[in-house]
This record gives structure tokens, sequence and C-alpha cells, in this order.
């Protein structure tokens, strides 16, 4: 079979490129060819320098975003480039569409959603959406959506977080529940004395944070790491906007000569990257899916539904905090306790269907239709 392979495949937040990789391994073992497509039109990674991404740039970034509630942000360069794309795509025989996960029910993908799904109909392709994560949206964006699912071309939804929206949203008679495709990576994971502590810009979810905050809990992690014997390393998921950050930070804490991994610029160099530490204290949420699924256990911070959900499934909540001054005085017993065992049993997998289960049950079933 054919399949049009969707997602964010070259964000610079890589975790989004792990989970475009690993949706596509999936496939590619089941003799499906593969052809891929960046939701966003893009055709290969950001070569944006550092050096352009300014805290300014950051926080009028997010605020512009939250006044125009996140539509018009790009948009019409992103779709242009997405459009070219499906343009490219006219003669090439597509029997079905995956849209590989993460969080694409969000106001910002909206628009593409719509001229993916208009493809779909005009080609009479059918659509699968895999894992799929929900964000901010205004009404008006969770209609169009709801719309667009209740199409004819739309076999299946299966839903990584936010079950609440997602029952409201996806048609009854199409809802599943899955995990994370990430998390059926296979791999061990590191066993050094080496603890990751993974930075993420919080002008991204709060144009108001204050700085000082996150001082004091780098402060906080660093000093309990070391208290414990361990060593420490700065990290990011790729993201220039937390590169940038972290940078930054370490001026604002006074530590110039802090050990700051060079930031990785493909899925599978973070992939690397996390196999070197033993755990992480990390705030990007697949900085955790994928030491997960190395059975390890991590601390993370709640910044979005998202997080707390994933602390949920894998029966973690203890180890995720709120951002706050009262919870961040936790982090010492909590990275204490951490350290003391970082193995996370493997008994909250039981009774959940993974993402590899989902697609193969709908594909088959689409394959003995078509003989």
């Amino acid at each position: 079979m054919n399949i049009l392979l969707i997602g964010e495949e070259y964000s610079d937040n890589l975790g989004d490129g792990v989970i475009f990789q690993a949706v596509k391994e999936t496939l590619q073992k089941k003799k499906h060819n593969i052809v891929d497509l960046d939701i966003s039109g893009r055709v290969n990674f950001s070569q944006v320098k550092t050096a352009n991404r300014t805290d300014l740039y950051c926080k009028v970034k997010n605020r512009i975003r939250k006044v125009v509630s996140l539509r018009t942000i790009g948009e019409f360069k992103r779709i242009m480039r997405l459009r070219k794309r499906l343009n490219e795509l006219q003669e090439k025989k597509i029997d079905l569409i995956v849209f590989a996960g993460g969080q694409l029910f969000l106001g910002y993908f909206i628009k593409p959603i719509q001229l993916i799904s208009r493809y779909a109909k005009k080609k009479n392709i059918k659509i699968i959406y895999n894992s799929i994560g929900f964000g901010e949206m205004t009404d008006a964006q969770k209609r169009v959506l709801k719309k667009l699912l209740e199409d004819d071309s739309v076999i299946r939804v299966s839903v990584r977080d936010n079950y609440e929206m997602a029952r409201v949203i996806v048609p009854a008679n199409k809802i599943d529940y899955c995990l994370d495709p990430v998390l059926s990576l296979r791999g061990e994971g590191g066993s050094s004395r080496l603890i990751g502590i993974g930075i993420m810009n919080p002008a991204t979810f709060d144009s108001d944070y204050e700085v000082t905050l996150y001082a004091d809990l780098l402060k906080i992690a660093i000093q309990s790491i070391t208290d414990n014997g361990y060593e420490y390393e700065l990290f990011t998921n790729g993201s220039k906007d937390d590169e940038y950050f972290v940078r930054q930070l370490v001026k604002i804490v006074g530590i110039h000569s802090a050990p700051i991994h060079k930031s990785p610029t493909t899925p599978i160099e973070l992939i690397k990257l996390l196999d070197r530490y033993k755990t992480i204290i990390s705030f990007r949420m697949h900085s955790h899916i994928i030491m997960t699924s190395r059975n390890k256990r991590t601390i993370g911070f709640i910044w979005d539904k998202k997080i707390e959900d994933f602390s949920k499934i894998i029966n973690n909540e203890k180890m995720f905090i709120r951002i706050n001054r009262s919870s961040i005085k936790e982090l010492p017993l909590l990275i204490s306790e951490l350290l003391k065992d970082t193995e996370l049993p493997c008994d909250w997998r039981h009774n959940k269907k993974t993402s590899e289960m989902f697609l193969g049950e709908v594909i088959d079933v689409l394959d003995k239709d078509k003989k």
C-alpha cells in the first residue's frame, strides 16, 4: 500500500521528528511504501541561527500568537509551502493518508489539516489519525475540526491525551485510544552517573514568565544532583528558542562553565543524546517519552495538559510538578528519591493499546477490503 505519512517531520523540536520516524518504521515493517509530507510543507530542518532567537523575539512571538489566536502566525507561508507539496503529489498514487501523531489538533494546524482533507476528498483517499494530542483551539476551530472528522474520508482517530476534549470533537464511532508512538521505541538507556537537565524556553507557553523562577529551579536541580554524588549536563530537544534560553539562563545563574551538550539537529541525534543519561529532569514531553521507552523514571514539569495526562498514563504523577515557588521546593526530595531508583516498573503498559497495534488493526482491515 502507498501511504502518505503526514506530521511535523522537520520541526526543530525534534521530539516531533522522533514521532514521525517511529511511525514510518512501523509502517515500513509491514512492507508499505511511504511518501513523507511535513504538515507545514517543510523539506528540511531549519537553518536559523540561535543568535537570531533573542528573549525579546520569543516573548513578542508568543504575545502575538495569543492576540491573533495562533491562526495567522506564518499561516500564509506554511499554507503556500503545503499547497506546493500537495501539487507535487497530484500524479503520485496514494492509497491512504496517515497522520503520524503528536499535538496536531491545535489551532496552529487547523488550516493545514483542512487543506489536506480537501486533497484527500478530491482524490478519494481515506484518512487515519494516529495517536493525536489536543491543544489550544478557538471554538470556531473546534467546530471546523469536528466537521472534518465527521467526513466519510476519515476512517479512525486514535487519541493520545485530553480525552475529555476528544470525546466532544471526535465522532464516537471513530474514536480510539492509544499510546504515543515513541513509547514503542526499543533501547537500553544510559547507566552512567550523568543526569540530563532538559531546558525549554518558557516563552513558548507563558509570555509573562518570571525568569528568576527558572534560575532558582536550575540552581536547586544542580545542587541536588551534585549533593547526591552525580554529575549533570544541560540539554535541549533541538529547538532554537530553547537553545537560546539555556545559554541566557546559565548567565543569570552565574555558572558560565556549566556543561551544555551541543543541541541535536536530527531525531536520531536526540535519541542518542538521551541514551547518554541515567535519567533526566526536563520540560519537553518527548524527552520523557523517549526515556520512558527505556523504562526510566524521570522528573518533569507540567506546563500543558498533555504533560499531566502523560504522567498519569505511566503511573508517575508524583514526579511531575507544577512550575511555581512552592512546587520547586519539592525538587531536592524528588531528586533524591529518583536517584535511589531510576527504573520505571513496566506494569503501566498493561492493557494499553500501542500506536503499532492501532495502525495494524485499521490498515489490516483496509487491506482485506481491497482484496
